[in-house]
C-alpha cells in the first residue's frame, strides 16, 4: 500500500569488500559477528528492513509532507 512510486535499483560493484554480500561471506562474517558481539554495531545490528515514517512537518497540514528514513548501521 503506497501512495508514491518507490523503484528499486541494482548496481554492479566491481570492488571487493564493499557490498553487504561481500561482508557477509567467509572471514568477513566472522568479523561482523565479532563487531556485533563487542560493539553492538555492524551488519548484524541492523534492522531487517529500512525504517520509514511519513510525518507532518507542522500543524495544520492535511497530509504528511516529510519522509523520515533511517537505518542503524
Amino acid at each position: 500500500m503506497r501512495d508514491h512510486y518507490a523503484p528499486r535499483t541494482r548496481w554492479a560493484i566491481g570492488a571487493k569488500g564493499i557490498t553487504f554480500n561481500d561482508r557477509a561471506r567467509g572471514i568477513g562474517l566472522v568479523g561482523q559477528a565479532l563487531r556485533y558481539a563487542f560493539l553492538n554495531q555492524g551488519m548484524l545490528g541492523m534492522v531487517a528492513a529500512p525504517i520509514r515514517a511519513f510525518v507532518r512537518s507542522r500543524e495544520g497540514l492535511e497530509a504528511p509532507d516529510v519522509l523520515l528514513a533511517g537505518c542503524r548501521c
